[in-house]
Order: structure tokens, then C-alpha cells, then sequence
């Protein structure tokens, strides 16, 4: 069967995934996932009747999986050349995604609390089909949303979030330039290209998202930017988008 990716278009941790997918040639078919109103199904679906449910999540083969981690993985072993989860290096990648995940927690906290002072954010998240008919109640409804989002993954959040996002890339920009990258210079985390590269750059989204594959309108693309650290880790930046010019849009074109 064709596997089936449920994901956010604006998300990074679908990004991963899809990035992951299209690095590896797999075809896999698109279904947007609306996070208030796509709940119930996607737990009937999962049989996740409990607990957070959250995208990407995937069908397959082999079943459900319901973590970009996961669906990296599964890529790399159907396309074991293309290097993605070298298994030599699995634990390190491993680590590397909980990194990854450690900073985006902590950065989607912080975007999240510029979108509840963000009114055309708020009015931008809601879906264009439903945006018309709410009228004004499209706003307090989206701001609902990202009160029940932040409380959802609070405890994802360990300690202050500037402190943790800030500890996560201070990390990254250390590895770096212990492999010898200078001024946005590309380089790779594991010396050739792999998940570890994907994860960590995605974090950088809440820094500055990038210009391209994350569909963000202005006004939420203003939430993600975080104006106290885009200047402080600009180079970080211009990897990442180095990053994105070498293996991200090749992979999807």
C-alpha cells in the first residue's frame, strides 16, 4: 500500500518526517490534520484512546507510526543507501533527535504565547473552510486552541523554555564547530548527512522558521520568529538554510 502521512503543513516535527520520506524516494500521500477538529478520528484510527495524540503520524505496511523518529527510521530501511539512520550510528542519531526534541518543545512554548497576543496569528489558524462562517468568533476560538496546545505539552517543557532552547542550540552551534564549520559553513553533525542534521535544524524553526516547505502565513510566520535570539544565532541560521539548499529542496523537486 501507499503510505499514508496525516501531518500540519506549518509543523516541524511533521517537516522531519516528510523530509525524511522524500530523502529516501518513498511516495507517501498527504492528509492534512486539523488539531481540534481531526482528534477523534485520528484516535480511532491509532486506537490511541488515551494519552497525547499528535502528528505525524503514518500508515504503512507495517502499521502505524506515530513518531517522526520512528517514520525516519522506517524510511532509512526501506532505502538503506540513501544513509539517513546509518546503523552504525543509530544511538547517536537517536540522541540527536532527543535534542531535537528538547529544543522544539521549548520553542513552540515560546511561539505559542507570541500567538496569543498575536490576533491575525490566531485568525490565520483557524481552517480557511471554517474561517468565514465563525466570523468574530474565529479568534477566541483559535486562542482556545493554543491554551489547550500549551497545556497539552506542558510537561514536554522541563524548566524555563528560553533557558532550554537556548542550551539545545548553544549545543549545536559547539558541534559544529567541532566539526570544523564557521560562520553558517555546512557541515554535518555525524560527517556525512543524516536524520541528526534534519532533526537538530529543524529546532532552528523557532529561531527564524525558513523560507521554504513550512507553509506559514506572515502573521504566523511572525509568531515562530523569536526576535530576541534570530540575531544571536544567525550562523546557526545560515546553516540551516545551507542545509535546506543542499538536501531539502533536492529531495522534494
Amino acid at each position: 500500500m501507499t503510505p499514508q502521512l496525516w501531518s500540519l503543513p506549518y509543523s516541524p516535527w511533521s517537516e522531519k518526517a516528510k523530509w525524511a520520506l522524500d530523502h529516501c524516494g518513498v511516495r507517501y500521500a498527504k492528509q492534512r490534520y486539523e488539531p481540534l477538529l481531526g482528534e477523534p478520528a485520528m484516535r480511532w484510527r491509532t486506537r490511541r484512546w488515551r494519552g497525547r495524540v499528535s502528528v505525524p503520524v503514518m500508515r504503512c505496511d507495517d502499521g502505524w507510526l506515530t513518531d517522526s523518529f520512528d517514520i525516519a527510521c522506517w524510511a532509512a530501511a526501506q532505502t538503506p543507501a540513501a544513509g539517513l539512520v546509518p546503523p552504525a550510528l543509530l544511538e547517536r542519531v537517536r540522541e540527536a533527535n532527543a535534542r531535537s526534541e528538547r529544543g522544539l518543545a521549548a520553542g513552540r512554548a515560546r511561539s505559542l504565547m507570541r500567538l496569543l497576543d498575536h490576533r491575525a496569528g490566531l485568525r490565520d489558524m483557524v481552517p480557511p473552510a471554517t474561517r468565514g462562517p465563525l466570523g468574530p468568533l474565529a479568534v477566541p476560538i483559535a486562542a482556545f486552541g493554543v491554551r489547550r496546545t500549551l497545556r497539552k505539552y506542558q510537561q514536554t517543557v522541563a524548566g524555563d523554555a528560553e533557558q532550554t532552547l537556548v542550551e539545545v542550540l548553544d549545543g549545536l552551534r559547539a558541534e559544529l564547530h567541532a566539526r570544523g564549520g564557521a560562520e553558517g559553513e555546512l557541515v554535518y553533525l555525524l560527517g556525512s548527512f543524516s536524520y541528526a542534521d534534519i532533526a537538530m535544524a529543524q529546532v532552528l524553526a523557532f529561531v527564524d522558521p525558513p523560507a521554504t516547505h513550512l507553509r506559514l502565513t506572515e502573521a504566523t510566520r511572525e509568531t515562530f520568529r523569536d526576535p530576541e535570539l534570530a540575531p544571536r544565532y544567525d550562523d546557526l541560521l545560515r546553516w540551516r538554510d545551507a542545509l535546506y539548499r543542499e538536501h531539502r529542496d533536492r529531495a522534494a523537486g
